[in-house]
């Protein structure tokens, strides 16, 4: 992270050093909001494709997220396409007024559902769970599972998306509502960190990267207290 040195503020002790260097303070620094959807209903095993709609307990996950939104300054309002993202966002503009734009990019990675199947064909599902979950901690990308979208081009849309919403909105706050892998790309590009996937944020839960595009600092990460009944502002960087 480098200093502005167009703007003039005085560095009086390690505070205003580091705040500078990690809350990223810059007058055209966008507050990006990555919400993950809520909880989504069970759907047939047999579906051909995975979009299930929100569960109960996802659609009121979505108003407790829509809730908290409403009390703060958010500017604009971004979905992915798939059902679960959308419904909660749903709630959320209703809540807030904003209209909804829906990113298609940032939709969950893809999954071939039939070649899936016919790689483990023989299979009982809890042995398809420990087989594909043996395959992630071994090698934490996506391409290591048969059927899912190659890691590259799921970072490469994620990240393409994303930044084109910052540029769109230069000192604004944007709520994108998308899923946790997609919110695993965006933050492990962040941090240099070599893996596809490293941690599962909680249902419609936030997660508050600053950025202008060329620089990022992480503010919150999985902050869910508006799903405790804790009703409160989300900017903790101010």
């Amino acid at each position: 992270m480098t200093l502005d040195t167009t703007t003039e503020m005085p560095l009086l002790g390690q505070g205003d050093l580091f705040t500078r260097l990690f809350r990223h303070v810059a007058p055209d620094a966008t507050n990006l909001v990555l919400i993950r959807h809520g909880e989504a209903a069970p759907i047939d095993e047999d579906s051909p494709r995975y979009d299930p709609p929100l569960s109960e307990k996802g659609r009121w996950q979505a108003q407790q997220l829509a809730r908290r939104l409403a009390g703060d300054t958010v500017h604009a309002l971004y979905s992915s396409p798939l059902r679960r993202a959308r419904e909660t966002a749903e709630a959320v503009s209703q809540a807030t007024g904003l209209p909804l734009e829906i990113a298609p990019d940032l939709r969950e990675v893809d999954i071939d559902v039939a070649r899936l199947r016919t790689s483990f064909a023989s299979a009982d599902r809890e042995t398809v769970v420990r087989d594909l979950g043996r395959r992630l901690l071994s090698c934490p990308r996506w391409d290591v599972m048969p059927g899912f979208e190659p890691s590259h081009r799921f970072r490469l849309r994620v990240l393409h998306a994303l930044k084109g919403i910052v540029e769109r909105h230069p000192g604004e706050t944007v709520a994108v509502v998308c899923h946790g892998g997609v919110i695993n790309v965006y933050l492990s590009t962040i941090l240099d960190i070599p893996r596809d996937i490293f941690f599962l944020p909680q249902h419609a839960s936030l997660t508050l990267v600053r950025t202008n595009g060329l620089w990022a600092a992480v503010q919150t990460v999985g902050d869910c207290a508006h799903l405790q009944g804790e009703v409160g502002g989300i900017f903790t960087w101010a």
